[in-house]
């Protein structure tokens, strides 16, 4: 959702580094050669223009230091590691913004694997004493770092109090804040994301550094959450509530219907009695420039289509029925239930189809050069029913979320960990049958040890995988032999 991106982020490239590790030098040697003032600078300096070698710069003792101290951090082991960060927190000439990053992601890691989480955060409250400057420096970084460490270890207000602290950053790291929302959303963090979003909100709203369509996708996230914390805490809610309108009038233009007709199927007052034939998805128009059609699933997203309106009110019905039928807080519910309805919404739309890899469309093109014929492309069998996730669609849908770039964990184990639930719900409003279910989720079994197998690669929170763990002995039981 950035515009830009920092020296940290990941590079755009795809390869997984770091961007000042990857195409950063290449970037900035693309946009000095397209630079008109370094090209009437060469026209007026004829020396430089024939190619006159320049003299070598002398060495920067500075940098020299700096590179020395890296390399004996890196060549270091674990406890030594925790004693240079410590040395080289005394020398503020080594001790920037960058070599604080660069090191605190590597004790990170390595506490998580020794088990002592508690080590890393006194290490960064350490650089937040002493070096204030170069802690502001990188600091969502070291913020998402220890809020994984609070959720790990259970410090609820250890939560709250560093989201709030994010939260006036997300205008210049809203990828960052975006992760640790899910994050948050997935431990039923609710209330402290009502917070932190309300929080949030003004520097995202004026951000030059965010997407129109991000800042929207933020913004009807944030009055999601400030529903569901208000119907999670009244009974029989109404809609009119003057309490309530106050809650989100801040985010957009109230619609008193809307709100209704969210919070009636929110809590099963709506009576309505569905058909498969309420679930007609129309294929919606192209996504334009300025992303017309990007964010989450909301009554105006379905742009009047009354198939997709009808898919959007069921899966809020689903999500007041996995709070009261199986206890799933609000916010993992709705973390799942947006990705639940993408995907259909995606399958429908013919965005989740078979795609041929580089090496295979390369191999083609030889094989018609060649005068050959080549083989049928592939194709993802036909899907048997609109609203059942089918296999091979669903895992397509879920390497996305989880590939290189993305890295989305809580977001796929969400929605993975709600589709039993998801089937059940439909048998109870009788659009599929038992028989219907049990083949879906017999199905959709072997993606459970695919994404246990995926979650051993993210030891930061080990929450996900335990509870995948957990899905694949309970389908077990569930799928007939």
């Amino acid at each position: 959702m950035q515009t830009n991106l920092g020296r940290n982020d990941p590079c755009h490239c795809g390869s997984g580094r770091k961007y000042k590790k990857c195409c950063l030098a290449k970037d900035e040697k693309a946009r000095q050669a397209a630079s008109p003032g370094l090209t009437a600078e060469l026209e007026q300096d004829p020396a430089t223009a024939k190619g006159r070698a320049a003299p070598e710069p002398k060495p920067d003792p500075r940098t020299k230091a700096s590179d020395s101290r890296w390399s004996e951090f890196e060549a270091a082991g674990y406890k030594r590691k925790l004693d240079l960060f410590v040395r080289t927190l005394e020398d503020p000439e080594l001790m920037d913004g960058e070599m604080a990053f660069e090191m605190l992601e590597q004790i990170f890691h390595e506490t998580v694997e020794h088990r002592e989480r508690d080590r890393f955060d006194a290490l960064v409250e350490s650089l937040r004493e002493r070096r204030p400057e170069v802690y502001a420096e990188e600091a969502h970084y070291f913020l998402n770092w220890r809020i994984a460490n609070a959720l790990a270890a259970g410090r609820s207000e250890d939560v709250t109090t560093l989201m709030l602290e994010l939260a006036p950053l997300a205008g210049k790291a809203i990828d960052t804040f975006n992760r640790i929302e899910s994050q948050l959303a997935y431990h039923g963090h609710l209330s402290t994301l009502v917070a932190a979003m309300r929080r949030a909100w003004p520097e995202v709203k004026s951000s030059s550094d965010i997407v129109p369509w991000g800042i929207d996708g933020f913004c009807v996230r944030a009055m999601g959450y400030e529903l569901l914390d208000y119907a999670d805490h009244t009974f029989s809610p109404p809609a009119e509530d003057p309490a309530l309108l106050e809650r989100i009038e801040c985010y957009f233009e109230i619609d008193p219907v809307r709100i209704a007709a969210h919070l009636a199927h929110l809590t099963g007052s709506a009576g309505r009695q569905w058909t498969m034939r309420d679930f007609k998805l129309a294929p919606r128009r192209r996504r334009s420039q300025d992303g017309e059609e990007e964010g989450e699933a909301t009554e105006s997203g379905a742009r009047g289509r009354s198939g997709e309106l009808n898919l959007f009110y069921l899966t809020v019905e689903f999500l007041g029925y996995l709070r009261r039928q199986e206890g799933v807080p609000y916010a993992k519910g709705e973390l799942g239930r947006r990705e639940l309805y993408d995907f259909i919404v995606d399958r429908q739309d013919g965005k989740l189809e078979y795609k041929a890899s580089m090496l295979e469309e390369m191999q083609r093109n030889l094989d018609r050069e060649q005068g050959h014929r080549p083989p049928p492309k592939p194709k993802f069998r036909r899907y048997e029913h609109t609203l059942i996730p089918d296999p091979e669609r669903l895992e397509h849908y879920l390497v996305d979320l989880l590939d290189m770039m993305n890295q989305l964990y809580h977001r796929a184990a969400a929605f993975f960990e709600i589709i039993p639930a998801w089937l059940r719900f439909l048998e109870t409003r009788r659009l599929i049958d038992a028989e219907v279910r049990a083949r879906a989720l017999g199905d959709l079994a072997y993606l459970a040890d695919d994404l246990c197998n995926a979650f051993e690669n993210y030891p930061d929170d080990p929450s996900p995988r335990r509870a995948l763990e957990a899905w694949r002995a309970e389908a077990g039981k569930a799928i007939p032999e």
